[in-house]
């Protein structure tokens, strides 16, 4: 294009020089150096139509990308503030939720109160299962969480010995049938777990003579020959203190061995026949077939 403008304008310039030659030209009378000069005056006018059309488009072309060019700065220009309005709201929203998730002192005194509080009703529930009270653990057991960690220092009374037992272990003791079974339906405690000594649920059935637990232990699938520290199953349990329905109904289900032996070698028969329990020695020559002048 560049090529074809420069020999329009080359062609233009020589017709310019062309027409104001003729005006100085003598050869030619007035009528014929009119008519030349009109006919180069059409020439030059031609020329000078092509040189336009040709240079128009690229006009129009430059004019219409600076118009998209002026378009585009004043989208970016109006997306680029939108943003920032944006971005505005969304750190006022922040703002707002900030302040008002800040607690305030009033509530952080509250907040101290409740945890005290919850810590005070977990001392009294343990307080309530360790002295066989029987109303205030059902009243304060629904208002205490985690139930299968809660532990207390408990004091066997009759071997005078103190073990870490949970709620599940001290209801089994107090003979809380109602109570045990919520604690492992409800509030999902194991009653396979052993104390600090080893100690199952059954174990404490036993101590206390609580047969009505025993028979709902064994529902929950106990384990009747389950071993103590001291090497005591519950049968062992039951002979040493002497309880003689728990012993009956123990071999009763025929899940205890008589004759199994402690860390000490000793037979629930013989523990029995040591601590003076005559009803128990009965028992154990029912079930077990043991001899008792042996």
């Amino acid at each position: 294009m560049k090529k074809k403008n420069k020999e329009l304008s080359d062609r233009l310039d020589g017709e310019k020089i062309k027409y104001r030659a003729s005006l100085s030209a003598s050869s030619f009378n007035d009528s014929a150096a009119s008519r030349v000069r009109r006919g180069m005056a059409q020439e030059i006018d031609d020329l000078k139509f092509h040189f336009k059309a040709m240079n128009s488009p690229l006009e129009n072309t430059i004019k219409e990308l600076q118009e998209e060019i002026t378009i585009l700065n004043e989208k970016l220009v109006t997306e680029r503030q939108h943003k920032e309005q944006i971005q505005n709201k969304i750190d006022e929203t922040n703002k707002t939720i900030e302040d008002k998730v800040q607690p305030s002192q009033e509530v952080t005194v509250k907040l101290d109160d409740l945890q005290h509080e919850a810590q005070l009703t977990r001392i009294q529930l343990l307080n309530s299962f360790k002295d066989a009270n029987y109303d205030d653990a059902i009243r304060f057991l629904p208002y205490v969480k985690n139930h299968k960690h809660l532990r207390h220092q408990f004091t066997i009374i009759a071997a005078s010995y103190q073990v870490e037992a949970n709620l599940l272990y001290m209801a089994s003791w107090n003979g809380w049938l109602s109570i045990i079974k919520d604690l492992i339906t409800k509030y999902n405690c194991n009653s396979q777990e052993e104390d600090s000594n080893g100690n199952t649920c059954l174990h404490y059935a036993a101590m206390r003579n609580h047969v009505d637990v025993m028979k709902y232990l064994f529902t929950e699938h106990s384990d009747f020959m389950a071993i103590n520290r001291d090497g005591w199953t519950p049968l062992h349990t039951a002979a040493f203190y002497g309880h003689s329905q728990a012993v009956e109904h123990l071999l009763s289900t025929g899940k205890c061995d008589p004759l199994a032996k402690d860390n000490l070698g000793w037979t629930p028969f013989k523990l029995a026949k040591e601590f003076g329990c005559t009803d128990t020695l009965t028992i154990l020559k029912k079930f077990g077939g043991i001899d008792c002048n042996k």
